[in-house]
C-alpha cells in the first residue's frame, strides 16, 4: 500500500488456535486453506482448525496489488500435509 508504506501484513499461527485483535480493516485470506475473512478497522480474527501439532494458518491482508496478481487464493492443493 503506497499510501501507508506497508507492503505486506500477515497473521501466522502454528500448532495452536489464536486470536488477533486491533487489526487493519480489510479482507484476509489464509494461504493454507483459502479461507477468507473480511473485518472492519480495529477488528479481530480468530484462527481455528490449527489446534493440532504441525498445523499452521497464515492470513494475509489483501491489497489491490495482491488481488491483481492472483494472491487471493490458497497455496497448492490439499494433501496429507496441506489441508
Amino acid at each position: 500500500d503506497e499510501t501507508s508504506g506497508v507492503d505486506s501484513f500477515a497473521l501466522v499461527t502454528i500448532s495452536g488456535d489464536s486470536e488477533f485483535k486491533g487489526l487493519p480493516g480489510g479482507t484476509y485470506v489464509d494461504v493454507i486453506t483459502g479461507d477468507s475473512k473480511t473485518i472492519s478497522e480495529g477488528g479481530s480474527i480468530a484462527t481455528s482448525g490449527c489446534d493440532t501439532q504441525s498445523n499452521m494458518r497464515v492470513y494475509v491482508l489483501q491489497n489491490q496489488t495482491a488481488i491483481d496478481r492472483g494472491a487471493n487464493r490458497k497455496v497448492g492443493d490439499d494433501t496429507e500435509w496441506l489441508k
